[in-house]
């Protein structure tokens, strides 16, 4: 089961990330951690992201939707939390038909 753990200014906070629920749930909880502050550490299995507040009117560079304040690098691009944790989900499909 792959956990996700927010790291910011001495808190935390940790959930599973199996469902789109759980998806939507990371959301929340990264909003309300970016309200304080202008990025925070979202540690996902062994690799750290650095997720970063945007303002309104920011897009996915993926799915073009609004990323709802949150958003995720991917290289030059940013994405929102429903594609960073799609992309997460697509990696362990392939790390486990590799195995």
């Amino acid at each position: 089961m792959v956990v996700a753990q927010i790291l910011a200014g001495g808190g935390g906070y940790v959930l599973p990330l199996r469902t789109a629920y759980d998806s939507e749930l990371l959301l929340q909880a990264l909003q309300k951690f970016l309200r304080d502050r202008e990025r925070v550490v979202v540690r996902v299995g062994p690799t750290l992201h650095e997720v970063r507040r945007v303002g309104p009117g920011a897009r996915c560079s993926s799915c073009r939707q609004l990323v709802y304040g949150v958003a995720w690098p991917h290289g030059r691009a940013s994405l929102c939390t429903r594609c960073a944790c799609g992309s997460l989900a697509q990696a362990r499909r392939v790390l486990a038909r590799a195995a």
